[in-house]
């Protein structure tokens, strides 16, 4: 499966990193969520990357997404992600919906009110809940790959991309 974005230039686009950009298990890539983020990059997308792994794991993190190809920008050069949000240390399971729906706000709000869409594997990555079945607007198969386009009003995203939990690109 490729995913391409074209994209308005600095819009913002939200990435999840576990099983959305690497395997969780393995380390190793997940070729449709590498490819989408590059495409957003190439794009002008201001691409954020919120993840629920807590700050205290940054170091690790950022080594783990430059293994595969992902860094972050620098020096005003469009060839990375803007920022790496972290679960702040102590916050539990029971956080995670409501701090990745705050860290998806504070991306909109950074990219200038511009927010395109997020992609993730986990339903709290795309909205706030995981009650989005009125939503779903399409379901590619056999992947399992959900596109949501009537997004709740409390979330920022106009588009949200929910990949499988176990994201077989073979």
């Amino acid at each position: 499966m490729k995913l391409l974005c074209r994209v308005s230039p600095r819009v913002a686009v939200v990435f999840d990193v576990d099983d959305t950009l690497i395997h969780s298990d393995s380390g190793l890539e997940i070729t449709a969520g590498v490819d989408l983020f590059h495409s957003c990059v190439a794009s002008g997308a201001h691409v954020f990357i919120v993840t629920a792994r807590p700050e205290r794991a940054r170091r690790d993190t950022l080594r783990e997404l430059a293994t595969v190809g992902i860094v972050q920008e620098r020096d005003g050069t469009a060839e990375g992600f803007v920022s790496l949000w972290m679960m702040p240390n102590g916050f539990t399971a029971d956080h995670v919906a409501e701090y990745k729906m705050r860290a998806r706000a504070a991306a909109k709000k950074a990219a200038g009110g511009r927010f395109l869409m997020t992609i993730g594997d986990q339903w709290w990555d795309c909205v706030g809940s995981a009650r989005v079945e009125e939503q779903l607007v399409h379901k590619t198969e056999p992947d399992g790959v959900y596109v949501l386009t009537d997004m709740p009003v409390r979330e920022p995203a106009t588009v949200a991309i929910k990949f499988p939990d176990l994201f077989d690109d073979s």
